[in-house]
């Protein structure tokens, strides 16, 4: 038995009739310990049981450690004549992760309906980051957005069955939360998202954790415990995070994430639901007689990935769990390729990306777009699905659809409309190009928040078909217009202009512009996005 201080990582496993754990040791080992053997190891045990009720214990998973890390060494004999640079290590890695991804990408339909078939590769990059999500610095939420019955919840239950520690919410608090991530970094999977952060007694706490558990640096957080309040309890939220929504969530929290919209299916064909076909009782077939990956062998595969290469870690790099060995490389590459500047070709078309995507009129990926695209994007290099879906994460997260009609886009919408009208005017002109900070900064000054109020209401009434009655009050409209930060001081005529010419002004509009601009609001303040 490895003695509780050499243990570094313990991970619970069943062989679907005995239940025991894996443990890496500090010299890089794993061992198997079945139930029988750990009965008198408290912490074991305890992590074993807390398991059992958390999360889905992975099957088979000792069988498949075992030939993961005999394919392993197999991998290194072929790999022996290569030259020092190329990281065996990343390449194995790499190796499994295309056969894990192109599995999910393969399954997932068998138990979800979605009509964009490239969310199915979202899904899986979103399953294969739960599991290395300490190998990068932001973890994006996913918020899954629809009306009743259009399958959120099928999704959840679909995400815990196979990733890592998936633990499936429906009422959940802020400190319980914080307590099963930080002690077993659980993967959070939460249904009825507005309900509970509409809570008045958590849901500020709530949308706080889940803001702030976006960035490694930002989800540690301390509290004082014992019965005198002076011991200092160090936790993290930091992990994998999928949310079902059906109202509008806090404007950072969306900030953070990526939303999925989901629309109700009309499709008649009976899906399969999670543990109908457990694994060894119905064995199926794909199109070419293979056997078809379940999602339990998928998890297991990636509990057995995750744990050889801690063990490769250690081994390699002390005791150093996880620096730098499963996709630092290619997290790399995919930063260079995102920062690579814009190029002109021989015909003086503009293209984003240099000579590897041919993107043309691509906003620019930067600050915190970058943050949410990256950790997706990274994933999907090793099956060369990554131009697919930064497609994807283009439409979703930066390419907001035109029919974004919440308040705050509107709003939006109607500054757009005020700036673009004057600026017309300023340079005679019925057509102009994006428009630089100081045309966007002179006609600022000029609009009032009453002027705003005539345009949104212009807005719902053409666009939207919204009667005098529908629109919301001038009262509502302006103190959305304070949370978004936009400042304004009270000029001619005892209205209120804009203040661009105050210090964070700039700064909040632009955020306001990236979180709820639609894309064509967007693409009109294209360079003066790309100045902040």
């Amino acid at each position: 038995m490895i003695a509780e201080k050499e243990r570094l990582y313990v991970e619970p496993y069943t062989d679907g009739t005995t239940r025991g754990v894996a443990v890496l040791s500090v010299t890089g080992f794993v061992e198997f310990y079945p139930l029988s053997e750990i009965l008198e190891e408290k912490d074991l045990l305890g992590i074993l049981e807390a398991a059992n009720g958390l999360w889905t214990l992975p099957h088979n998973f000792k069988k498949d450690y075992e030939e993961l890390e005999i394919r392993y060494c197999k991998f290194c004999d072929k790999m022996i004549d290569q030259p020092e640079s190329i990281r065996i290590d990343q390449e194995f890695t790499d190796d499994v992760i295309r056969e894990v991804f192109n599995d999910l990408v393969a399954v997932l339909p068998d138990y979800i309906y979605l009509d964009d078939s490239r969310i199915y590769m979202l899904l899986a990059c979103f399953v294969i980051f739960s599991f290395f999500k300490d190998q990068f610095s932001y973890s994006p939420r996913i918020m899954l957005d629809a009306e009743y019955g259009a399958g959120k919840s099928t999704i959840l239950d679909v995400m815990a069955y196979c990733t890592y520690r998936g633990h499936k919410s429906f009422k959940y608090t802020p400190p319980a939360l914080i307590t099963s991530i930080s002690n077993y970094g659980v993967t959070a999977l939460l249904d009825e998202g507005s309900k509970n952060l509409r809570n008045k007694d958590n849901g500020a706490e709530l949308a706080l954790m889940l803001i702030g558990g976006f960035s490694r640096n930002d989800a540690r957080s301390v509290k004082m415990v014992g019965h005198d309040f002076t011991k200092v309890l160090s936790q993290n939220s930091f992990t994998a995070t999928m949310c079902a929504m059906l109202d509008e969530s806090p404007t950072d929290l969306i900030d953070r994430s990526i939303i999925l919209p989901l629309i109700k299916s009309q499709n008649v064909v009976r899906l399969k639901k999670v543990g109908e076909v457990r694994l060894g009782e119905t064995e199926e077939w794909d199109d070419l007689g293979n056997p078809k990956p379940t999602l339990e062998r998928i998890a297991s595969r990636l509990y057995a990935l995750l744990m050889l290469s801690k063990s490769l870690s250690v081994r390699n790099l002390g005791t150093q769990i996880g620096k730098g060995v499963v996709f630092e490389p290619f997290y790399q590459k995919a930063k260079r390729y995102l920062e690579t500047p814009s190029e002109t070709d021989t015909s003086g078309n503009r293209y984003a990306y240099g000579d590897l995507y041919y993107f043309q009129e691509t906003p620019v990926i930067s600050g915190r777009t970058e943050d949410v695209i990256l950790p997706f994007y990274t994933i999907a290099f090793p099956p060369m699905e990554d131009r697919t879906l930064l497609e994807l994460l283009i439409d979703l997260y930066i390419n907001v659809p035109d029919d974004f009609e919440s308040t705050e886009a509107t709003l939006i919408q109607a500054i757009k409309n005020q700036v673009e009208l004057r600026i017309k005017e300023s340079r005679l002109r019925s057509e102009i190009d994006p428009p630089p900070w100081s045309e966007v900064r002179a006609a600022l000054i000029k609009i009032s928040t009453t002027d705003l109020h005539e345009e949104y209401r212009t807005i719902r009434i053409d666009r939207d078909g919204w009667d005098h009655y529908d629109i919301e009050s001038a009262k509502t409209l302006t103190a959305k217009i304070r949370r978004m930060k936009l400042k304004y001081h009270t000029g001619a005529g005892n209205k209120s202009y804009f203040d661009p010419d105050e210090p964070n002004f700039k700064k909040a509009f632009c955020s306001a512009i990236r979180s709820k601009g639609t894309a064509p609001v967007k693409k009109f303040f294209g360079k003066v996005l790309r100045e902040c």
